[in-house]
């Protein structure tokens, strides 16, 4: 046993084995079980505040989320579509903490990435700056325009229609966002 224990002499070990046969092998320790918490819910407020913002996120016209709660109570989310992937996201927002908010410590990438993971939406591709209904618009005109010119023999009014259809679509990028 001493070669396992350095310092134990025979009286410790006899004064151990009477006390463990007194009163049991030792008193017990109340173990407190550690939470760790890895972020403060102000963080992941910020965040979400972040990602909701105009910058990032533009609201459909269209369409909407039926989210129900555990205690029944249904609310309506409208659809929405991010204007950059979650990388370019990110990397704005630690910028945007750091420039704005100096002593605010944001979350770690890995939270911020499962953050935008949880909170769906869609996302926008190669459309940046452009209004989406606006350049869906334009791929119907274009359809349009190409199947009046390929039916050219059926209709007289070819011509009349194909300058209207133009008129129309510079209508749709110019003055219907005035409205």
């Amino acid at each position: 046993m001493q070669l396992f224990i350095p310092g134990l002499t025979g009286y410790r070990f006899s004064a151990a084995r009477l006390h463990a046969a007194k009163y049991g092998v030792g008193s017990k320790v109340d173990i407190i079980p550690k939470v760790v918490q890895r972020f403060d819910d102000n963080q992941i407020a910020h965040f979400v505040d972040f990602i909701i913002s105009p910058h990032v996120c533009t609201d459909l016209p269209f369409g909407e989320k039926v989210l129900k709660l555990s205690s029944g109570i249904e609310l309506f989310i409208p659809n929405t579509t991010r204007n950059m992937g979650a990388t370019r996201i990110i990397d704005q927002y630690l910028l945007y903490c750091k420039e704005m908010c100096s002593d605010f410590e944001p979350l770690g990438k890995s939270s911020l990435f499962t953050i935008l993971d949880t909170c769906k939406a869609s996302t926008r591709k190669s459309l940046q700056g452009i209004n989406y209904f606006a350049a869906e618009a334009g791929e119907a005109f274009d359809g349009l325009r190409k199947m009046i010119e390929d039916k050219v023999t059926l209709c007289s009014d070819s011509e009349r229609l194909i300058e209207n259809l133009k008129r129309a679509r510079f209508y749709l990028k110019s003055d219907y966002k005035v409205h």
